[in-house]
């Protein structure tokens, strides 16, 4: 018990310095790229002692490390700092943000696995069938897609043509007057293109992984030999094969949950959707260091989270591989 303990006390510091160096790396790289957080105050309208007095205020005119020193100071504490653009602590922002984000991830990552490893399990099934071909096609194919065009795709067929569903924003101007039920409802029809959008590419990943690997443990030769055993296919689907693919596809999921988490960046652009990823790209292109650092620092938790609980899964589940979990 002692050595899991220092093996698991090991493994957070690693994630501790890691998510140190990539808040440093963040906070040097984006100040000397080119831009100026003043830069909106610089006008023939404003006085040029307004720009100079808000790189004051935002300590800009300090030397790099001085600035650094003073941040990594205030960041051991907690405060990373005000928000230039919303003038408010950044995680105070971020919160507002934080809970859709956290719901449309969990949310487009249930639709993923589901339908992924459903459509891979029914293929595998029939392997040599005119579905395996149809659908390994249609696999190619969304995979080459980038996603924003996915996301015009889907606006150009449901929105412009059929005029299904809305082609952006989580509700109409309207809704606060709206009942309960309506609003449910509302809010549905809103997230119906945007999850599409975010799905179909992490569909079609987790299913030509969960294929490989179906396929990759039916040809094992203890399949060979509960069959000729007797055993039925359901029970050796069951019993044998997911049991055995389950860790990778936990490994993926973990992958592909914290990327979700981070911020459906190209997706809640295209949609308008009141995401970490829209709040990342507003904080960028306003040079806004402490917020750009902050949803930074936010993602790589979620990343570091995500893949340390699914290594504890694959532990528990495979006690061969925990060993080196915790190496």
């Amino acid at each position: 018990m002692k050595n899991f303990l220092k093996l698991f006390l090991r493994k957070l510091l690693s994630y501790a310095i890691t998510l140190c160096l990539l808040v440093t790396f963040i906070f040097f790289i984006i100040r000397i790229t080119p831009g100026d957080p003043a830069a909106k105050y610089i006008s023939p309208q404003f006085n040029k002692e307004l720009a100079d007095n808000v790189r004051a205020s935002y300590n800009l005119n300090e030397p790099l490390l001085s600035q650094f020193g003073a941040f990594l100071g205030n960041a051991l504490s907690g405060n990373f700092g005000i928000s230039y653009e919303y003038h408010q602590p950044v995680f105070s922002v971020v919160k507002n943000y934080l809970l859709f984000t956290v719901l449309f991830a969990l949310t487009s990552f249930l639709i993923q696995f589901a339908a992924g490893t459903g459509i891979a399990l029914y293929v595998t099934k029939r392997r040599g069938s005119r579905f395996e071909k149809i659908f390994d096609s249609l696999s190619l194919a969304v995979y080459s897609l980038p996603t924003f065009l996915i996301g015009v795709i889907l606006v150009y067929i449901f929105s412009i043509k059929l005029n299904i569903f809305p082609s952006s924003d989580l509700y109409s101007p309207d809704f606060s007057s709206k009942s309960i039920l309506e609003k449910i409802i509302e809010i549905i029809s809103h997230s119906i293109l945007p999850l599409l959008t975010l799905s179909i590419p992490g569909i079609v990943i987790f299913y030509r992984y969960a294929k490989e690997n179906l396929t990759a443990a039916l040809n094992k030769s203890f399949v060979t030999y509960l069959r000729s055993n007797g055993m039925g296919e359901k029970e050796i689907y069951r019993k044998h094969i997911l049991p055995n693919i389950m860790p990778q596809l936990i490994s993926l999921s973990a992958v592909e949950l914290s990327i979700l988490l981070s911020g459906a960046l190209i997706t809640e652009v295209i949609f308008n959707l009141p995401g970490m990823g829209r709040v990342t790209v507003t904080a960028i292109m306003q040079r806004d260091y402490p917020l750009i650092v902050a949803t930074t620092f936010l993602a790589g938790v979620f990343v570091l989270a995500c893949n340390f609980a699914g290594e504890i899964l694959r532990g528990i589940i495979d006690r061969r591989i925990a060993e080196e979990i915790f190496q």
